[in-house]
């Protein structure tokens, strides 16, 4: 996603309107999926039990998270939608400022970083 992301905003300030904006997916979602994926119930069963499974059995235990999440994304989706079209971020803006909304995401990349240099110390390439 980074290099889509980046390859994006590259074209975008070549050939679209030249301003320095990054063209790409959000990745407000990722806290969430990474939360929901990380309860009891949605994690893998060890290799012998997949071993076990059956194919049909396999594709059902990945497609029912995917369902799980992408169930979960179009639900807030929706509710960003609402909450746009409504009228209310006018009303919340004079709450919501630069004080508030630099911290908030510095932190969430901040987490994010965190976690991902947790995994990938854990399952690191024979170093």
């Amino acid at each position: 996603m980074f290099f889509v992301s980046g390859l994006n905003t590259l074209l975008q300030i070549t050939f679209g309107v030249r301003l320095p904006i990054v063209q790409g997916g959000t990745f407000s979602f990722l806290g969430p999926s990474l939360s929901i994926l990380a309860l009891p119930q949605w994690q893998c069963p060890n290799e012998t039990t997949i071993d076990a499974m059956e194919y049909d059995d396999r594709q059902e235990l990945w497609q029912s998270r995917m369902r799980e999440i992408q169930g979960a994304i179009i639900m807030s989706s929706v509710f960003e939608v609402f909450i746009g079209f409504s009228g209310a971020i006018g009303f919340l803006m004079r709450f919501i400022g630069p004080l508030t909304i630099v911290p908030t995401i510095a932190l969430t990349g901040e987490i994010m970083q965190t976690d991902s240099a947790n995994r990938q110390s854990v399952n690191q390439a024979g170093i």
